[in-house]
């Protein structure tokens, strides 16, 4: 019995860790945010395949999207001290949930809107050159999201209000092949489980962690047995703000 009960913990912990690393089959690229102050791009993160669809990908054109968060604090966490603007937070509120349209939320929303535009006005007058912010952000952080050169971002990172500079950078999983991967197959085949039989993972309630899906892979690709889309359908097709989009919007 007690041998048992330590397999059954040696194998979750084992689909937990694959889980981690197996995510996806076919290594689609993930966009993370990395904290620059400033920093060289990460090497190791679009690491080379045999794969020539998946090295495509790999060899994508890091972008140049920087996050600029700024010093006030976002809407949902704003607990007052700023003159003439009330709390928000609903901890201090004493309210269920964030009331994103309340006259507190929407002043106070309006306030980081104006130090996000006064600090996209300074980047212009001081790069000399149009600094456009494409996303701005005010709920749970309070910052925007803008084109820069590493030398800019350098100059950024030292203006005033500004708490951090962050790069954005892809990622791509490193494996569809987990056991291996962690060095688990007798685990996972039962050559080491003392006579118990290997279960492959049957059984196992796995956490997943999804990185998306990659409509132009050809497991996407309609072969002609599929009935026809809806006339209407739900929700709308928005490519990126960045000019970092690399697949085409689907709305057929």
């Amino acid at each position: 019995m007690t041998r048992r009960i330590w397999f059954i913990f040696i194998t979750l912990v084992v689909a937990l860790a694959g889980a981690t690393a197996v995510t996806i089959a076919f290594n689609e690229p993930i966009s993370v945010s990395q904290s620059v102050r400033p920093q060289a791009f990460n090497t190791d993160a679009s690491p080379t395949t045999a794969d020539p669809l998946k090295q495509v990908l790999r060899d994508l054109p890091q972008p140049d999207t920087y996050i600029v968060t700024l010093a006030d604090a976002p809407l949902a966490s704003y607990n007052g001290g700023v003159t003439g603007m009330a709390a928000t937070n609903p901890r201090t509120t004493g309210a269920d949930r964030l009331d994103m349209a309340s006259t507190a939320a929407t002043a106070y929303r309006a306030y980081l809107m104006a130090q996000q535009n006064n600090l996209v006005r300074t980047m212009s007058s001081t790069y000399g050159r149009p600094v456009d912010a494409f996303y701005h952000y005010t709920v749970a952080l309070n910052g925007v999201a803008v084109q820069l050169s590493e030398k800019e971002a350098e100059i950024a990172n030292n203006m005033p209000g500004v708490t951090a500079v962050t790069r954005d950078q892809w990622y791509f999983p490193t494996t569809d092949a987990t056991p291996a991967f962690i060095g688990a197959t007798a685990l996972w085949d039962g050559t080491a489980t003392g006579g118990i039989p290997g279960t492959k993972g049957d059984g196992v309630i796995v956490g997943v962690i999804d990185t998306g899906i990659w409509p132009e892979h050809p497991s996407f690709a309609d072969n002609g047995t599929y009935p026809a889309p809806p006339a209407y359908w739900g929700g709308f097709c928005q490519p990126p703000s960045d000019g970092q989009n690399f697949l085409v919007c689907n709305i057929s």
